[in-house]
Order: C-alpha cells, then sequence, then structure tokens
C-alpha cells in the first residue's frame, strides 16, 4: 500500500514538472510595471509622448468644449435670425457664436458705405482661421506618434541583437529586455496617435457644420442688411 502511494506520488510529481502543463504567471510582471523597467532611449521615447498623448488630450477637451458652444449660439443666432428678429439687436448679444460680431461689423461698415458682403466674407474667414487653431497640434501628435514608436521598436530590437552578439546567448535573459522595450514604445505610440486621430476627425466634422452655418449666416445677413436704410 505504501509503494502504491509512493508511486502516485512521484507521478503527480512529474506531471506537474511536464512542459505540457500551463505555467502560472501570477508573479509576472504587468504590462503597467513594465514601463518602469524601461531605460536609455526607450524611457525617452515613452517620455515624449507622454508629454504628446496629454497635450493632444488637453487639445481635445478644450477643442471640443469650445467648437461646441459655437456651434450652439450659431443655431441659436440663425433661428433667431430667420424668426425675422432685428440684426441689430442680433449683433448686440451675448454668444460664444462669432455671428454677432459679424452682424454689428456688417451693420457698422453698411452705416459707413462700405460693401457689407466683403465685409462679411472677410470677417468670417478670420473667425474660420481662429476656430482650426490647434487642429495641426492633433494632425501634428497623430503623424509623429507612430513613428516614435517606430524608432522605439526598431532601437529595441537593436538592443537585442547587440546583446546576442555580446553574449553569445539567446535566452530568455538576455533577449526580452529589448524586445519588451520595442513592444512598449510601439504601444505608446499607438496608444498616443489613435485618440488624437479620433479628436481630430471629430473636430474637423464640428467644423464643417460651424462654416456651413457660417455661410448660410453671412448670406442672410448680407441680405438684411441691405435693406437697412442707411
Amino acid at each position: 500500500m505504501n509503494r502504491i502511494a509512493a508511486s502516485l506520488l512521484l507521478g503527480s510529481a512529474a506531471l506537474a514538472q511536464s512542459p505540457d502543463t500551463p505555467v502560472q504567471l501570477s508573479g509576472a510582471p504587468s504590462v503597467f510595471s513594465s514601463v518602469f523597467q524601461l531605460r536609455g532611449v526607450g524611457l525617452a521615447i515613452v517620455v515624449v509622448l507622454t508629454l504628446l498623448s496629454l497635450l493632444s488630450w488637453a487639445v481635445i477637451i478644450g477643442k471640443s468644449r469650445e467648437l461646441r458652444a459655437v456651434y450652439g449660439g450659431g443655431r441659436s443666432f440663425l433661428r433667431q435670425l430667420r424668426d425675422g428678429a432685428p440684426v441689430s439687436a442680433l449683433a448686440s448679444i451675448a454668444s460664444p457664436s462669432p455671428l454677432p460680431r459679424l452682424a454689428e461689423r456688417a451693420l457698422r461698415a453698411a452705416h459707413q458705405g462700405i460693401d457689407a458682403e466683403r465685409t462679411l466674407r472677410r470677417s468670417m474667414a478670420e473667425c474660420q482661421a481662429t476656430l482650426e487653431s490647434k487642429l495641426s497640434i492633433l494632425a501634428t501628435v497623430a503623424s509623429i506618434a507612430p513613428s516614435l514608436g517606430l524608432l522605439g521598436t526598431v532601437y529595441g530590437i537593436m538592443e537585442t541583437f547587440l546583446a546576442i552578439g555580446a553574449t553569445g546567448s539567446t535566452s530568455i535573459s538576455v533577449v526580452a529586455p529589448g524586445v519588451a522595450d520595442a513592444l512598449l514604445t510601439t504601444l505608446f505610440g499607438l496608444a498616443v496617435a489613435i485618440p488624437a486621430v479620433a479628436g481630430y476627425n471629430h473636430c474637423v466634422r464640428r467644423l464643417r457644420r460651424i462654416n456651413i452655418d457660417l455661410d448660410n449666416a453671412v448670406s442672410e445677413i448680407s441680405d438684411r442688411v441691405a435693406e437697412v436704410p442707411t
């Protein structure tokens, strides 16, 4: 009986050491903890990507709020204008939209005998340029973040081959650090670029709607101002 029990115990131990048995990775480092093990160029790239991510998120949040407020103010202005409200009254309302300011400039130009529509078109172009500001930051981050990640990937692979050449070994302890750096920088590059692209496209779509409203409002304001006696 004792021999049978001993055989069972030995068989269990052999099975536990079998290469087919799944390895428990409860103590394995996570991706987050691996960031703190970066060094040299890989660490520098991750720091730069983190700063770019903070910058792009600040632009996304700030610009989205600004464009949403401008769009809502513009729709309200157009609605009142089409309901027959006087242009002089609309020019004095407080709104995040540039349309009241455009109406004020059109009225001033008409009183001075200047072409109101030309004044409106010029002012609209200035407003559009102002609304488009900072979008170039998102475009830049979206384009360079993957390139920085690729740079880290190439550098990590080079480090891996140099380590193999120096030690003459291809063990996991030699290969893992360089490969980990390469993958982490790629991950960070994509994590920074994807939100920047999505935020840029969202802002561009909102800006197109605003530009349509601006163009429609300029035409209607010009027609209404032409009817006002100077």
